[in-house]
């Protein structure tokens, strides 16, 4: 009898024991069933994300190839860099020309740009060309249309670090209000340019203020092609101005030593509003958002434009993936036969 009451008393102690984890256990139970229509609630809802978490992974992989070839491309300009570190401007000039034009040399020192593809590097490379002095002496100014990032992804931003100035239309307040900050010797225009007879025209703009278009469409495909077609789309209402005004109120009537141009889809029709014959940039750098062309291709998309400049006494210098570079031809005369 004394075994079985040690016994008894063992096994008191074994439930005591367990009792405790027993009902939490219970109440652990309890708690995954009240979960369990909420987690699979959450599980099917999943199912609408994970297709553009695809998306995602796929942009993700498009900046990384994006990377790669900006790396190679500047790799080869470096190698040009050292290779005609003993040529003059003009010899420089001419094999640019005689190339083709993909990636020119830079003169200059300083190898940091901030362009999308290096635009502002090639630019700063034709104007050392075709006008050292003008460059050297800050005698250069620019007009930069439909300026985003008052330094990324800027083309206009190298020249201002230099000393020169300029003027930028940014038709996104957001962004117009980060320029005036950031760039506070440059004269901002919070308008876009005229491409039709309106003085006034709605701007559709993502909501992150990443990329905008006055044409609702244009902007659409882009962002499919970008797979971010997710994005909210908003509109604003924005005053349009005249190129040749722009210049004429801002510049005092001379032409901008380089002109920045991103119109997308409408790059043709400013083109063919500005005054050839009173204003003539430099150089002339015409961004399109749909990375069509590499560096090797031919003038593709953009052959009316191309055609367009042609017309106007302005010669293709170089291509990237994201522009096209153009040049005044008399210029480039000059400079060749001095």
């Amino acid at each position: 009898m004394p075994t079985a009451i040690k016994m008894r008393k063992a096994l008191l102690r074994i439930y005591s024991g367990l009792s405790p984890n027993y009902r939490r256990l219970r109440r652990l139970e309890d708690t995954l069933g009240r979960l369990a229509p909420e987690l699979r609630k959450a599980w099917h809802e999943t199912a609408n994300v994970r297709p553009q978490l695809s998306k995602q992974q796929q942009r993700i992989d498009q900046l990384q190839r994006d990377v790669a070839s900006l790396t190679l491309m500047t790799r080869t300009a470096l190698t040009e860099v050292i290779q005609n570190r003993h040529q003059s401007n003009h010899s420089i000039l001419e094999r640019i020309i005689a190339r083709g034009a993909t990636i020119p040399t830079t003169l200059g020192k300083e190898l940091t740009f901030y362009g999308p593809v290096a635009e502002d590097f090639l630019m700063e490379s034709i104007c050392a060309a075709l006008a050292p002095e003008r460059l050297r002496d800050r005698q250069l100014t620019y007009l930069d249309i439909g300026a985003g990032h008052p330094i990324n992804g800027s083309n206009t931003y190298r020249f201002y670090r230099q000393g020169i100035r300029g003027v930028l239309l940014a038709p996104v307040p957001e962004l117009a209000r980060e320029m005036r900050r950031i760039r506070p010797a440059d004269t901002v225009l919070e308008v876009g340019v005229r491409f039709d007879a309106r003085t006034e025209a709605e701007l559709f703009v993502t909501e992150d203020r990443g990329h905008w278009s006055f044409d609702p469409d244009y902007l659409r495909a882009h962002l499919e092609r970008e797979h971010d077609d997710s994005r909210t789309i908003e509109t604003l209402t924005v005053t349009l101005m005249d190129i040749n005004e722009i210049i004429d109120e801002q510049l005092g009537g001379a032409a901008p030593g380089i002109l920045n141009l991103a119109a997308e889809p409408y790059t043709r029709e400013v083109l063919s509003s500005l005054d050839v014959k009173r204003h003539r940039p430099l150089v002339i750098c015409i961004e399109h958002g749909d990375g069509s062309h590499s560096p090797s291709e031919g003038d593709g998309c953009s052959t009316r434009v191309t055609d367009l400049m042609r017309a106007a006494r302005y010669t293709l210098v170089a291509r990237t993936r994201g522009a096209l570079i153009f040049t005044e031809r008399r210029a480039m005369e000059s400079a060749l036969e001095a």
